[in-house]
């Protein structure tokens, strides 16, 4: 499902890449391996201490950053401090993004995100607010990660001013 989300993104290894729900930086460290820079973001200290020691393992350090706190704190700060981003990927809770994740997003204007949903309501309810921000949904595509249940997870690009 991650390499659906990262192949989406079409990363030329010049670009540097926001995850605003990193959780234990899997998805950042897979993007930090394409692109020429991976920055995660992660409200949980021992998720972000885990990201911190895979990437040293792995010989990513100088690629993959992490930065602990709310992504709707967090992004705006890294914004201050110069940050800007080409792609996104967002894989956030079952609740969805939060919309001032979404409105820094928009205001950021990376020219795609990759996001992994699990949930097809508040998938819905996200996408709608990053198309009044000038996004267009791309493709969509569902991954049954729980065969014989009702749950799914959908993995969507979506592009700005396509």
């Amino acid at each position: 499902m991650y390499a659906i989300a990262l192949d989406a993104l079409e990363l030329r290894g010049d670009e540097t890449v926001l995850d605003a729900y990193a959780g234990a930086g899997t998805i950042t460290l897979a993007a930090a391996q394409r692109a020429k820079a991976a920055v995660g973001v992660e409200i949980s200290k021992p998720a972000v201490d885990d990201a911190k020691e895979s990437a040293r393992r792995n010989g990513l350090s100088d690629r993959a950053r992490f930065a602990l706190g709310d992504a709707a704190v967090e992004i705006p700060k890294l914004a201050k401090g110069g940050a800007r981003f080409d792609a996104a990927i967002l894989d956030p809770p079952r609740r969805g993004a939060d919309a001032r994740v979404l409105d820094e997003l928009v205001r950021l204007s990376p020219a795609r995100i990759a996001y992994i949903s699990c949930d097809p309501g508040t998938l819905a309810r996200d996408l709608k607010k990053l198309a009044e921000g000038g996004y267009a949904l791309q493709w969509a595509q569902p991954v049954d990660m729980f065969a014989y249940t009702g749950h799914v997870e959908t993995v969507v690009l979506i592009s700005r001013g396509v």
